[in-house]
C-alpha cells in the first residue's frame, strides 16, 4: 500500500508539504501542488489511506500542557506549535498542569477518549515509569525537557552542555566563587542543569559547594530571593548561574537595588534579557525550532506508536551582555543619581 512518504519521496516534497495538499492547499507553491497531484493521481493515493498514518480522522485537535502559563520562555515555542499545527490542519488545545500529576493524567486522558489525537508536554509530573508506559499506547512528546530514564519522544538542547558551558565562562571571567539558583528537582533540565554547573567547577579544581545551590522555582521572586541568601553569603560569591531568565532577572535587580556586583548568567535568552539594565547573559534555546521539531516528532508517533522514541538535540549559544563584563557598577551609579 502506498504511504504519505511515499508520495512525498516521488514527489520530492516533505511528508508536511503532502498533507498541506489535502488539507490547506492554499499554503503550498504551484509548482509543488503540480508535482504532488501527478504523484496522488499515478497511484489513486486519498486521504483516507492516511488514516492510520496521521489519525487526522479523529479530533483534529493536539494537546499542549503546560506546567505554567507564566514563563515568557514557552510562549514562542507555543506559537511555533501552533503554527507547525495549522499546517497539518490540527488544532492545538493548551492546558496548564501546575505540574499536578492527577490533573496531567486527566488531561492525557482525552487521548484515550478521543478527543484529541496526540499531546506535547513542555514537562511531566509522571514518574520515569508511568511516562513510559503512558508514552507506549499514546502519541507522546516531550518539548524543551528531556527524560534520560523514561521512553519517550523528545526535542531539547543539551542541558548539561549549556550549563558547563556557562558555568565555564564565569570561571574563565575569574570568578572561583560561583552559585547557583536552581529550579524544581522534579524537572529534568534542572538536574541536568545542575550536573553542568558541578562538571564544570570540578574541571578546574573548584568545589561544589552545597550551600552554593539554591533551589526555589523558575519565577522572578525566586531569583530575588536567591540573591538576597548570597549577600548574606560570607564569603560572599562573585557570580550567580540562573536556571531562568526571571531567575536571573529577580537576581539582577536585587542586586541593582543593594548596589552590589554579582555576575549574572541567565538561561532561555527571552526577550526580557535584552530589555533589562544591565543587559543579562543568557543560554539561547532556539525555541521556534524546538517546537516546529516537537510537531515533527508527534507527527511520526500519531503516524507509528510503535516505533522506537527519538530523542533530538537542538543546538544552543551564550548570548553575552553586560551582567557578566564588569559593567554593572555603571548602572549602580545611574541608580543612585536617579535616587
Amino acid at each position: 500500500m502506498v504511504t504519505i512518504k511515499d508520495i512525498a519521496r516521488e514527489a520530492g516534497v516533505s511528508v508536511t508539504s503532502v498533507s498541506r495538499f489535502f488539507n490547506n492547499r492554499r499554503l503550498l507553491s504551484a509548482e509543488s501542488c503540480s508535482r504532488i497531484e501527478t504523484v496522488v493521481e499515478k497511484y489513486g493515493y486519498t486521504p483516507n489511506s492516511m488514516g492510520r498514518s496521521l489519525r487526522l480522522a479523529r479530533s483534529g485537535k493536539v494537546l499542549v500542557l503546560l506546567p505554567t502559563m507564566e514563563n515568557p520562555m514557552y510562549l514562542k515555542i507555543l506559537s511555533a506549535i501552533e503554527n507547525e499545527c495549522y499546517q497539518y490542519g490540527l488544532t492545538v488545545l493548551a492546558c496548564d498542569t501546575h505540574d499536578d500529576s492527577f490533573k496531567e493524567k486527566h488531561l492525557l486522558a482525552m487521548l484515550t477518549n478521543h478527543y484529541a489525537d496526540g499531546a506535547i508536554l513542555f514537562s511531566s509530573a509522571l514518574a520515569s515509569q508511568e511516562l513510559s508506559i503512558a508514552a507506549k499506547r499514546l502519541p507522546l512528546v516531550l518539548c524543551c525537557e528531556q527524560r534520560e530514564d523514561a521512553a519517550v519522544s523528545s526535542v531539547s538542547i543539551d542541558d548539561r552542555a549549556a550549563a558547563f558551558e556557562a558555568v565555564e565562562y564565569l570561571i574563565r571571567k575569574g570568578h572561583s566563587r560561583i552559585a547557583m539558583a536552581s529550579g524544581r528537582e522534579n524537572y529534568g533540565s534542572t538536574a541536568l542543569r545542575e550536573q553542568g554547573y558541578a562538571e564544570a567547577l570540578k574541571k578546574y579544581g573548584l568545589n561544589v559547594r552545597k550551600d552554593y545551590i539554591l533551589r526555589g522555582d523558575y519565577g522572578y521572586r525566586s531569583g530575588m530571593a536567591a540573591a538576597q541568601k548570597v549577600f548574606g553569603m560570607e564569603p560572599m560569591p562573585s557570580a550567580l548561574f540562573c536556571v531562568s531568565d526571571a531567575v536571573a532577572v529577580g537576581a539582577a535587580r536585587i542586586a541593582v537595588l543593594e548596589k552590589k556586583s554579582l555576575s549574572i548568567i541567565g538561561f532561555d535568552n527571552t526577550s526580557i534579557t535584552g530589555m533589562f539594565l544591565p543587559g543579562i547573559t543568557s543560554v539561547a534555546q532556539p525555541r521556534a525550532e524546538m517546537g516546529k521539531a516537537a510537531v515533527e516528532l508527534l507527527m511520526a508517533r500519531m503516524e507509528n506508536i510503535k516505533q522506537p522514541p527519538q530523542k533530538r538535540f537542538l543546538p544552543h549559544s551564550l548570548v553575552v551582555r553586560e551582567s557578566t563584563e564588569g559593567m554593572q557598577q555603571e548602572y549602580f551609579r545611574a541608580f543612585s543619581v536617579q535616587e
